[in-house]
This record gives C-alpha cells, sequence and structure tokens, in this order.
C-alpha cells in the first residue's frame, strides 16, 4: 500500500494551508534489482500522479 496527501480541497490556489491528512491506496511495484547490491535500507520511490 502507499500513501498520498489529500489535494481535493485545493481548487488551483497559488496559496493555501498544508494539507496533513493522507489516503491509503493500493500499488503494484517491481523493486530496483538487489537496490544496488547494497545493505539492506529504504529506499524512496516517486511516482507521477498522471501516471
Amino acid at each position: 500500500d502507499g500513501l498520498v496527501v489529500d489535494n481535493s480541497d485545493w481548487d488551483n490556489q497559488l496559496y493555501r494551508f498544508v494539507n496533513d491528512q493522507q489516503k491509503c491506496f493500493r500499488i503494484s511495484a517491481i523493486p530496483y534489482y538487489a537496490w544496488s547490491n547494497r545493505e539492506r535500507s529504504e529506499m524512496q520511490v516517486w511516482i507521477r500522479t498522471d501516471a
């Protein structure tokens, strides 16, 4: 599962208050093979919202 910030109340304004609420969603991902043979650690992945 993944988390995404809920921007449904944005209304395309230039400035707005930060929304801390997140929505959970299901994601299927193929892992980066062996994470460059490094020791076990975390990896962040950025996914375009229009993908």
